[in-house]
Formats: C-alpha cells, sequence, structure tokens
C-alpha cells in the first residue's frame, strides 16, 4: 500500500522554513526604509545648501538671514520638515543647516548630515549643533 500526501512532521517543518525566512526578508525591509529616509534627508539638506546658493548668487553676494519659519530661498517654497537651519542672526556671510540620520555608527551615536557654507558633512555627535556658533565650529567628515 503506498502512501499519498505529506506527514504531519514535514508540514511543520515547511511552515517553520517560511517563518524563518519571513523574518529575515522583514528585518531587511525594515533596514532598507531607515537608508531610504536617512537618503531623503541628506537629499533635502543638500537641497536647501543649493537653495542658499542660489539665493547668495541672486542678491548682492549674501546670505538670506533668518530662522526654519520666516527665512525666504529661492527655489524652495518650504523648508523639508526633516531639516533644521540653525539661525545665522543676521549673518549674511554664512548659514548652516541639518538632519539627524536614523542609522547609527558602531559606537551607537546618531549621525547628523550638516551644511554650512564652506561644506557639507557628516557630524558624528551625541547630540545635534546647539547653536550656530557650534554648526560653524564642528569638524565634519564624508
Amino acid at each position: 500500500m503506498t502512501k499519498k500526501g505529506f506527514t504531519l512532521i514535514e508540514l511543520l517543518v515547511v511552515i517553520a522554513i517560511i517563518g524563518i525566512l519571513s523574518a529575515v526578508v522583514l528585518t531587511s525591509l525594515s533596514s532598507a526604509r531607515t537608508k531610504a529616509r536617512d537618503t531623503q534627508k541628506v537629499s533635502n539638506v543638500q537641497q536647501v545648501r543649493t537653495a542658499f546658493t542660489l539665493s547668495q548668487n541672486q542678491s548682492d553676494g549674501s546670505y538670506p538671514t533668518g530662522d526654519q519659519t520666516s527665512i525666504d530661498l529661492v527655489g524652495l517654497e518650504n523648508i523639508p520638515d526633516n531639516v533644521t537651519i540653525i539661525s545665522n542672526t543676521g549673518s549674511t556671510t554664512s548659514f548652516c543647516a541639518y538632519a539627524t540620520l536614523e542609522q547609527y555608527d558602531s559606537d551607537d551615536t546618531p549621525d547628523h548630515y550638516v551644511a554650512r557654507d564652506d561644506q557639507t558633512g557628516y557630524l558624528v555627535n551625541a547630540t545635534a549643533p546647539a547653536n550656530f556658533a557650534a554648526c560653524k565650529s564642528a569638524t565634519l567628515t564624508n
């Protein structure tokens, strides 16, 4: 007599394998989403830097002044929500903007992607730049 079908053990093994594979895929998907959000934040900071440069080129060579809600940048209707512009308190020769990224380095310290008049790059620090002077004096890496 020949048996047709699967035994209970065979079915449980297949279900366990499918469960393990789905857990791996969901973990990878979560990581990919975090990287995508960080990429969007970096892009937004670079867009703000470009808008500062365009504004400088269209004016008398000075950057616009103001804070997050009052600054008027060429080519940018609204400052993206995930970008913080640190008020430059009337300085028309410099600017500073940053975004806090979600991916951490091996030391579990947040990265901040910073754009300012002289460069852009990553600032690895537990806290975001507290003020304009801190943002301007921070050492940036790429």
